[in-house]
């Protein structure tokens, strides 16, 4: 059975040949390394993980198919095709570790990667079980990691002065206020969503990140909209469903789904709003109890649910891995196909215009964005400074304008002072171009 999951990670070979994007490419400018070997430990992590996750608990049918579906699971492409995504993979491996060596194994907590904050909350996993005495970690969890996550946050937060920028301070992103809450339910719906259907998958997802770009789309996400009843939703039934389940391992998967994915349901937010490899070790948890639920289904329904799924988790993982093959640009396109409503990507792509000095491209970029995002502030501004460097600048005047009027909140104080340097430049760049016509005017009268 180990060696089937081993074969069905197989499929991750070609990553092997792939490209660096993202953290990866901004690592090996930091810190040289070997490429090859470094991706060989990634594919080779996520196949082990898959075993454990077959072998703790307990090698029966039900955790060897969620064992292939956690393998082939577009939310975990993060750990065997990028780099970057290797401490997440690596607290997983350790947390299944001491399940499956309980308790002679707990130590390996020690050794987590504790700026991520992933394992911090797993002790509750053993709450029900024989092990219970387990969460008496939690304590101590908090005091090893407390110094790392408070560095980590702090990092994000200030920035690093060269490749982390500094959070913007106006919407407060980095600290808890009670409105939040309805943040945090919707993050756990759509966390819920995305192991059990991973609809739209990308390295850039759309969720959440318009939070700030204006005050609409602030209302709309801090509104009891579709995403906050469906977050409810899944809140209520899991508790439904751990309740009759809490001494087995549909009760221990939904409460490892839970305690792993807490930490990032942007109580505070210093990064991505979302990510798959925050889901890594929680996806482990859900498929679990997932599979579990659906080996009770009369035998025929049974297979037809699971052989359905195994489908379309991979068509989906073979989509989105796509997006780790070549470089940045070549992704977010990708990105941009799947996600047009995330701007994000189309800042890239303009900028990425720009820098080459293709102004009629980064035009072109910004102008696409807009269809997707017509009250984007930065997606205005992107067409202005396209069109100053075209040369046109009654239309950068214009686009200046219509950006200071979709304002946005996050960073405002910046972004203002940014729109109001750019329209001195386009006062210079006038008065340079009609004072020497005038000139020309006077000394030939």
């Amino acid at each position: 059975m180990m060696l089937l999951i081993l074969l069905i990670n197989l499929i991750y070979l070609p990553a092997l040949k792939y490209g660096l994007i993202n953290d990866d490419a901004t690592a090996l400018k930091l810190t040289p390394y070997n490429v090859k070997h470094e991706k060989r430990l990634s594919i080779l992590l996520h196949t082990i993980v898959a075993i454990y996750v077959y072998y703790a608990f307990g090698m029966s049918e039900a955790s060897l198919i969620a064992a292939i579906l956690f393998s082939i699971h577009p939310e975990a492409i993060q750990i065997p095709v990028w780099m970057s995504g290797k401490a997440y993979g690596f607290n997983a491996l350790i947390f299944l570790m001491i399940l499956a060596f309980t308790p002679f194994f707990s130590l390996l907590y020690l050794f987590g990667s504790f700026s991520s904050a992933t394992l911090l909350f797993t002790p509750f996993v053993f709450l029900f079980t024989r092990h219970w005495y387990l969460i008496l970690a939690f304590p101590l969890l908090i005091l090893l990691s407390y110094k790392d996550i408070k560095k980590n946050v702090s990092g994000k937060i200030y920035g690093d002065g060269a490749f982390v920028t500094p959070l913007p301070q106006d919407l407060n992103l980095h600290r808890f206020e009670w409105k939040k809450l309805i943040i945090v339910v919707k993050t756990f719906g759509y966390y819920s969503l995305v192991c059990l259907l991973p609809i739209k998958n990308g390295f850039y997802n759309s969720f959440l990140v318009t939070l700030g770009s204006s005050e609409k789309e602030s209302k709309y996400w801090y509104s009891l909209n579709r995403h906050f009843w469906g977050g409810i939703f899944s809140i209520l039934l899991m508790i439904i469903i751990w309740w009759f389940n809490r001494s087995n391992f549909i009760g221990m998967g939904i409460v490892l789904f839970v305690t792993s994915i807490l930490p990032f349901l942007n109580f505070i937010t210093v990064q991505q709003f979302t990510a798959p490899r925050y889901a890594y070790l929680a996806l482990i948890g859900f498929q679990i109890a997932l599979v579990s639920l659906i080996c009770k289904f009369p035998l025929e329904l049974k297979w037809a649910i699971l052989g359905a799924l195994f489908l379309y988790y991979l068509d989906r993982m073979l989509r989105v891995r796509k997006n780790y093959v070549k470089d940045n640009i070549t992704s977010m396109e990708l990105d941009s196909q799947i996600f047009p409503d995330n701007p994000r990507v189309w800042y890239y792509r303009y900028e990425h215009m720009l820098s080459k000095g293709n102004c009629i491209m980064a035009w072109a970029e910004a102008s696409y964005g807009l269809k997707h995002l017509p009250e984007d502030c930065q997606l205005w501004f992107g067409l202005a400074v396209a069109s100053f460097e075209l040369g046109d600048m009654n239309a950068a005047s214009e686009f200046l304008k219509t950006s200071e009027r979709f304002m946005i909140l996050a960073d405002r104080k910046n972004m203002q002072e940014l729109i109001a340097d750019f329209r001195q430049r386009i006062k210079l760049k006038l008065a340079e171009k009609f004072i020497p016509n005038n000139l020309r005017r006077f000394h030939a009268s």
